[in-house]
């Protein structure tokens, strides 16, 4: 085997070759960019890999910026054994990246946050894996940013439960394969901007502030905290914890969509209600907490049947098609 280590900025003309069971290895002590065309040789070698770690203990890793086409077999960001160091690698080549699998750890040190960038589209074979090595919060970044039309085609995985965060700050991506699973969820997912999802979400806590489309088989579970502030579409079924209202919004889907927290619109300005509307479109929608317990919501609009295990404490309106029959158990107090 060999091994490649580049420290500084490294721009090539053509192609960065990959031999059998060679190693790019970059281990950078400030920002560097490194140029070119990144590709097995012959479009065959095997046992490729890249890594990406900043070569400092105890700080924050300065970025690595990848600006070509990538193909290889690995990529790993950040230390691969002791976790002494963390990385930060941002590829922004619009050829895209075709890696079979896919890496970024957290170091040891509170400073040491890895951050991993595709801006362009990602293929996968065997998945991207987020992996916090200690226990402070959101060490471990998976981030999809770039304005583009762009095919996600990887699975998404949590080295262990609740690890690692996601965020989707670039428009236009699509992603195919699932993100988190039943019992090993991502941290947090944090999405800005609209994006289609055709597969399962797992996930603790989940933000939204971009619409969520699909085209394919989708579903969500957010079993934490989640704060809800644009529209979610899913084939399947919905589920969410605690849960905040930030926006006007609709929640669309298959069977089920099912509230196991307490649901709230968000706070305005003075710490009263922002009273957002919350419409849903589900052959079911459950509430097994209050809604509107602690910030009332402005007008519900159900589509489907709705189940109430608890009160529907403060809302504008609600609106049910067809109209709820209310049981003596299901006590709605409207404002």
């Amino acid at each position: 085997s060999k091994t490649a280590t580049v420290k500084n900025n490294v721009t090539i003309s053509s192609t960065i070759t990959l031999n059998d069971n060679s190693v790019l290895a970059i281990e950078n002590t400030s920002a560097i960019t490194i140029a070119g065309t990144i590709a097995e040789d012959s479009g065959a070698a095997t046992n490729t890999k890249i890594t990406v770690k900043f070569a400092t203990a105890n700080i924050a890793p300065s970025k690595v910026t990848i600006s070509g086409t990538v193909t290889a077999d690995t990529l790993h960001v950040g230390d691969q054994a002791a976790a002494t160091f963390a990385g930060y690698a941002e590829f922004t080549g619009s050829g895209g990246v075709t890696i079979g699998t896919i890496v970024v750890t957290s170091g040891d040190h509170a400073n040491e946050n890895s951050t991993l960038q595709f801006n362009y589209a990602v293929t996968s074979s065997s998945g991207i894996t987020i992996n916090d090595k200690n226990t402070t919060a959101f060490q471990a970044y998976l981030i999809f940013g770039g304005n583009n039309t762009a095919t996600i085609a990887a699975d998404i995985i949590a080295s262990a439960d609740d690890e690692g965060t996601l965020r989707i700050t670039g428009t236009g991506k699509t992603f195919t394969g699932s993100i988190g699973s039943s019992g090993t969820e991502l941290e947090l997912i944090d999405i800005d901007v609209a994006t289609t999802i055709n597969s399962a979400v797992y996930t603790t806590d989940l933000e939204v502030d971009g619409a969520i489309s699909t085209t394919g088989t989708s579903s969500i579970v957010a079993t934490g905290t989640a704060v809800l502030g644009a529209s979610i579409t899913t084939s399947g079924n919905q589920s969410y914890a605690i849960t905040t209202i930030s926006e006007n919004i609709t929640l669309s889907g298959g069977a089920q969509l099912t509230f196991t927290g307490a649901v709230d619109s968000s706070a305005a300005d003075g710490g009263v209600s922002a009273t957002n509307n919350l419409s849903t479109i589900f052959t079911e929608t459950a509430f097994e907490q209050a809604v509107g317990g602690s910030y009332g919501l402005g007008d519900i609009d159900i589509t489907g049947s709705l189940s109430l295990d608890s009160a529907i404490e403060e809302a504008s309106n609600v609106n049910c098609t067809p109209p709820l029959k209310v049981m003596f158990s299901e006590i709605i107090v409207v404002a």
